[in-house]
């Protein structure tokens, strides 16, 4: 699997897109989407990249705050050869916040395999990293709206290593990548970052103690 990892690019530079098999772009490249204008066709953010991903014959996810009829997300979009698969909204939020919180978290069946999707912020909640392995994902990606900062690296080594699963991430200006085994295979803030990985999940024998209710095996019958 070739995969890009996107801070900052013009649409019209097909090339990125056309060498890779997935594309993940930051909040920074398209920052707004209006679901009401696409459907009255008075913009035309989403349906040109729907076009971009059918014309490259690439799977794209790409970060961008989305009007829903007043309704306002921090999300991820993600479009497959063409066809709009979904969107994803954040969902942990601390505090009060201009954004309305999504509803669940997705996994995405796509060409290049099946993708779970973090947004934003709720990469702080371990449980979703689990919640989205479990549920089959093939590889996580994480699009962060903000700058980076260190402790960032630090969450998603564990989370790649508790999980046994790649994570890529890109925020405003880092990307990052992890490996099953926690190891980080890259970090930088390089625009656009393209790298070829192969399918090398690991699977671990588990092994726990459950605790349970203690059994008299005490023969009492009087002989």
């Amino acid at each position: 699997m070739e995969i890009a990892l996107i801070q900052n690019i013009e649409l019209g530079n097909e090339k990125v897109f056309t060498e890779n098999d997935v594309a993940v772009c930051s909040f920074l490249i398209v920052p707004n989407v209006n679901i009401k204008k696409e459907v009255e066709s008075t913009d035309d953010s989403l349906y040109n990249l729907c076009v971009l991903s059918r014309e490259t014959e690439s799977v794209i996810l790409i970060g961008s705050i989305t009007d829903i009829y007043d309704s306002i997300h921090k999300s991820v979009i993600v479009i497959d050869n063409g066809k709009l698969l979904g969107i994803s909204d954040a969902v942990e939020f601390s505090g009060e916040s201009i954004y309305t919180s999504g509803s669940e978290y997705r996994v995405y069946e796509t060409k290049a395999g099946k993708i779970g999707v973090i947004v934003s912020e709720d990469m702080f909640n371990a449980d979703v990293f689990s919640t989205l392995t479990k549920c089959g994902s093939d590889f996580l990606v994480c699009i962060y709206d903000g700058d980076f900062f260190k402790i960032q690296s630090t969450i998603l080594s564990a989370m790649s290593y508790l999980n046994a699963i790649k994570i890529f991430f890109v925020c405003d200006n880092e990307s990052l990548i992890t490996l099953e085994n926690g190891e980080i295979a890259y970090l930088g803030n390089k625009k656009t970052v393209n790298l070829k990985f192969n399918d090398n999940r690991r699977y671990n024998t588990i092994k726990y103690r459950k605790r349970t209710n203690m059994v008299n095996t005490t023969n009492n019958n009087n002989e």
